[in-house]
């Protein structure tokens, strides 16, 4: 699965509100639907350090990338290419 730079972001929004809503003193006004369990907050924090810890780059996938190259065996599909692109660019305006 493919994850743009506006999908990472929204997610890092959606996160950051989530955590800030737990961490902030509930008022007599808050509905129980607002409120947040601080397992979840705990849960989310955790979720968070973790795609923090991962690579930007895998390098398994690099590495095999290289060795394809240098042995001739890798092949790229244009049309499959471009396409992908106008997916992609056509699914990030509308969000």
């Amino acid at each position: 699965m493919k994850i743009s730079g506006i999908e990472y972001e929204k997610v890092m929004r959606l996160v950051q509100d989530h955590l800030d809503a737990a961490n902030s003193p509930t008022s007599a006004t808050d509905t129980p639907d607002t409120a947040v369990d601080p397992e979840d907050a705990k849960l989310i924090e955790e979720m968070v350090r973790r795609v923090e810890e991962l690579p930007d780059v895998r390098e398994d996938v690099v590495e095999d990338i290289r060795a394809r190259i240098a042995d001739g065996t890798y092949k790229i599909n244009s049309a499959a290419v471009a396409d992908l692109m106008l997916r992609r660019s056509r699914a990030d305006r509308l969000k």
